[in-house]
């Protein structure tokens, strides 16, 4: 190992036991501990290694594991995150699941002992020192696929370049989502980076099991609704004075309140109640939603779904400044789409549409009297957001084009 590597694992050693007591007083975090550790991690044959963080980068990669585990049946797909909801999704997915190991020596070789990778494909970006120096003198390829870096995670990561440069250095191949993104890896040390586009256009309808079907059915029958997913803190307000707006033309309609985080659910239904509101929960086994004026959404894997019941959709983390979500996702169906101004994390996909003219970009102030009229006529904007879709596909092709030389 290099000076600069040694000193970040005694760093990280010596962090050790502060880190762990935070995740001890966090019950999202308190579950997956030791299997971070590698307790419980089977041994298996030759596999590739796929690493997503969360649920949002899961879904993003969801058609490449796909392809990936269709193209090469005979390798064994593994599937990591970090978070509880995104082993959620991926179990649900049917994925072989883990959870990605502690960058630590004695835990990263446990998990490369184990997993036996041929190959490791991680989606997005994340740099761990340890663990890409550990493939490395292994012989074993580390490939950054979709790979996006913001102006906010480049900054950061040029602050600290004289710990990751050598990380970046380190990968043998880049595939980014577009020329900025490429232009910001190469600047970090990066030596091959080629533009192969985001693979999120790439997606397709999302399904639902036959069995939760009916209970969608009872909420829309005879009645219409617009969606609100992926909201954050501060922005369930807005989003239901907009419904009482929507109801005030509508008295019937409904509204599909999907949380970015599930386990907020007592706090969002307390707010939806709050305001004058019927709530039925998705949580709830026994509730039945035919008149409930607000559908609240605290479970995971259904949202993507969900978004062709309503219109318009919003698309949370943009009335406040969390960065915004995936506006793909409602485009699928063709719906009216409306964000707010903070879309930092998704600014490549969100300027593809703007130049289409394919979405409404709103200030917080202005937003109930956005929704409200695009509810009564949604307008042409579902078609061109649809449109903007289909004139981004390919990147799936190119990506396991670029991957084909290290699975082989």
């Amino acid at each position: 190992m290099t000076p600069t590597l040694v000193l970040y694992v005694l760093l990280e050693l010596l962090l050790l036991p502060a880190a762990l007591l935070y995740l001890l007083l966090g019950a999202k975090h308190r579950a997956s501990i030791l299997r971070r550790f590698g307790f419980g991690l089977e041994r298996k044959g030759r596999t590739l290694w796929v690493h997503a963080v969360s649920v949002g980068e899961f879904l993003a990669g969801k058609q490449l594991i796909a392809a990936l585990k269709k193209k090469h049946p005979a390798l064994p797909l593994v599937v990591s995150t970090v978070t509880l909801t995104g082993r959620k999704v991926a179990v649900g997915g049917g994925a072989d699941h883990c959870f990605f190991p502690f960058d630590l020596p004695f835990v990263v070789e446990r998990f490369l002992d184990r997993l036996n990778p041929r190959a490791v494909v991680i989606l997005e970006t994340e740099v761990w020192p340890y663990f890409l120096w550990a493939c490395r003198r292994r012989g074993v390829p580390v490939v950054v696929c979709n790979g996006r870096l913001s102006e906010a995670s480049f900054g950061r990561y040029r602050s600290f370049r004289w710990l990751v440069g050598p990380s970046f250095r380190a990968l043998p191949l880049v595939l980014a989502q577009g020329e900025a993104d490429a232009a910001r890896f190469r600047a970090l040390g990066a030596p091959r980076v080629e533009v192969t586009g985001n693979i999120k256009y790439d997606a397709v309808e999302p399904s639902l099991p036959a069995e939760k079907i009916p209970f969608y059915h009872a909420l829309t029958r005879r009645r219409r609704g617009w969606v609100a997913g992926s909201t954050m803190p501060g922005e369930e307000p807005l989003v239901l004075e907009a419904h009482r707006a929507v109801l005030a033309m509508d008295p019937q309609a409904f509204l599909i309140l999907a949380p970015r985080h599930p386990e907020r659910g007592d706090e969002v239904a307390a707010l939806v109640r709050g305001s004058g509101l019927t709530c039925v929960r998705r949580s709830d086994p026994g509730a039945s939603p035919s008149e409930a004026q607000v559908l609240l959404l605290d479970t995971v894997g259904e949202l993507a779904w969900a978004y062709r019941l309503g219109n318009p959709a919003f698309v949370g983390g943009s009335l406040v400044p969390s960065g915004g979500h995936n506006i793909i996702e409602p485009a699928l169906f063709k719906k009216t789409i409306v964000i707010g101004p903070h879309f930092h994390n998704f600014k490549a996909i969100v300027e593809d549409f703007r130049a289409r003219d394919a979405v409404r970009i709103v200030e917080p102030e202005r937003f109930a009297g956005t929704v409200a009229p695009l509810f009564r006529d949604p307008g042409p904007w579902g078609e061109r957001a649809f449109a903007a879709v289909e004139a981004n596909r390919g990147s799936l092709e190119r990506t396991l084009a670029g991957l084909d030389p290290f699975l082989e």
